[in-house]
C-alpha cells in the first residue's frame, strides 16, 4: 500500500509592509494579520490496494494520521478545506488541538487512483513548504512531484484564492470609498 504527496508552491495572498502598517488594517474574524499565505497539499493512492485510517479504529494508539506541520509560530486560520477526487469521499480533516501549527487527516479511505487535496490558509507562516508525515500500518508514504498531482493541488487552491482575492478587493474598495466620503463630510463620525 502506498499514498504519495504533493506539496503546491506556497502562494503568498498578503503582505502588508512596514510603510504602510500604519494605515491599513487587514483582519480574519477580528483578528489583525499582516500576511497570508496558501498551502495545499494533495494526498493520493497510488498503490494497488485501499488504504484506510480512523484514529478513533486505532485502539493501540501507535499509527500517527497523515499530519501536515506548517512549522512553529505559524498560525492556521479557519478551517482546513479538502477537495476529493473522485468528489463524493469522505475525509474528515482538522487542526491539530495539542499543536495548533498542524492539520491531521483523522478518518479516510483512499482507492487506488484517488485522492484528497487538503488547503489551508496561514499566517505567520516561514517555512518554504510543510512537513507531511504518517506511520499507517502496511502503508508507506513517499513524496511526488508530478503535473498530474500539481493539477489536483491547484484547480481547488485556484478557486480559494479567487475568493479570498475578491474579499482583499472588497475591503479596500470599501476602505477607499469611506476614507474619500469621511474626507467631504458625507460619512458621520
Amino acid at each position: 500500500m502506498e499514498l504519495t504527496y504533493d506539496v503546491a508552491p506556497t502562494l503568498a495572498l498578503l503582505s502588508v509592509g512596514h510603510a504602510i502598517r500604519h494605515r491599513v488594517k487587514v483582519e480574519y474574524e477580528g483578528e489583525q494579520i499582516e500576511d497570508l499565505s496558501g498551502v495545499s497539499v494533495a494526498i493520493r493512492n497510488t498503490g494497488t490496494d485501499p488504504v484506510e485510517f480512523s484514529k478513533a479504529a486505532d485502539a493501540s494508539g501507535t499509527q500517527i494520521p497523515v499530519t501536515l506541520d506548517f512549522g512553529e509560530g505559524a498560525r492556521i486560520l479557519g478551517d482546513p478545506t479538502v477537495e476529493t477526487t473522485p468528489p463524493n469521499l469522505i475525509v474528515s480533516v482538522t487542526r491539530d488541538p495539542q499543536t495548533p501549527h498542524k492539520v491531521v487527516a483523522n478518518k479516510f479511505l483512499l482507492n487506488p487512483g484517488q485522492s484528497a487535496t487538503i488547503s489551508v490558509f496561514l499566517t505567520d507562516y516561514r517555512k518554504t513548504e510543510p512537513k507531511v508525515d504518517a506511520q499507517i500500518r502496511g502503508v508507506t508514504l513517499q513524496e511526488q512531484t508530478t503535473d498530474g498531482a500539481r493539477k489536483l493541488v491547484l484547480e481547488p487552491l485556484q478557486a480559494i484564492i479567487l475568493m479570498w482575492i475578491a474579499l482583499a478587493g472588497a475591503i479596500i474598495v470599501t476602505y477607499v470609498v469611506v476614507h474619500f466620503l469621511s474626507r467631504f463630510g458625507l460619512v458621520p463620525h
